[in-house]
């Protein structure tokens, strides 16, 4: 990585945007974010522990902002716009400590690039108003480029519909099998509309239903 990626999209000098690529490229050389493992990994003659000291100082000092660092990231991105997003929820428990993160990538090739990312205030499921902050924070530096965005089970409701609807972003999100769709017969759960189906059977978007007063189409593989 070239430090001049850093001084394009950053306010910081040279002598910090190249600690900055060489930290990167030794964090992927060890393949883990252990700062001990890294400092020893790190380019150049001086003592490991003198190496350990200056990453230390360089975080203690370090500031960015997360549009910045957006920015930088998007323009390294080897794929053209449109781009598809991924939103997802990661929870790590260590001990009593609980760090659950909301994170918004973009895809690239089969794999989420984080772009932003939020720590939620406590354990569980996201609010539809982190997952706004979040989408809006992106919009401000890619307003025009989202194809689609993705997500699990957990991104549903109706104020979280009508704001994708609102902007104009597709959504591709998984359902639960209790959700109630629209049936000839009336609303009925997804998993009793489609019993028909045998194993291995796929229907692509021949079912439509209105969830949360949004339009969708139904895509099922049993």
């Amino acid at each position: 990585m070239r430090s001049e990626v850093f001084q394009k999209h950053l306010s910081w000098d040279k002598r910090r945007c190249d600690f900055a690529a060489s930290y990167i490229i030794a964090a992927l050389k060890v393949c883990t974010v252990n700062g001990i493992k890294i400092a020893h990994a790190l380019d150049g003659k001086s003592k490991k522990e003198s190496k350990y000291r200056r990453l230390q100082r360089f975080f203690a000092e370090f500031s960015f902002r997360g549009e910045d660092i957006a920015r930088m990231l998007l323009s390294m991105i080897p794929i053209p716009p449109p781009y598809s997003l991924s939103l997802d929820r990661t929870e790590w428990h260590f001990g009593k400590v609980v760090f659950n993160i909301l994170v918004l990538g973009i895809i690239v090739e089969g794999t989420s690039i984080p772009i932003f990312w939020m720590m939620l205030p406590k354990a569980g499921n996201s609010r539809t108003s982190a997952r706004q902050r979040l989408l809006k924070r992106l919009l401000l530096v890619m307003p025009e480029h989202i194809a689609k965005l993705l997500g699990d089970r957990e991104f549903i409701g109706q104020h979280w519909f009508l704001f994708l609807q609102r902007r104009k972003i597709p959504l591709l999100v998984r359902l639960r099998a209790n959700t109630l769709v629209d049936t000839p017969q009336g609303k009925q759960q997804i998993q009793h509309a489609l019993a028909w189906m045998r194993a291995g059977q796929r229907v692509r978007g021949r079912l439509q239903t209105e969830i949360y007063g949004v339009r969708f189409y139904i895509s099922v593989m049993r």
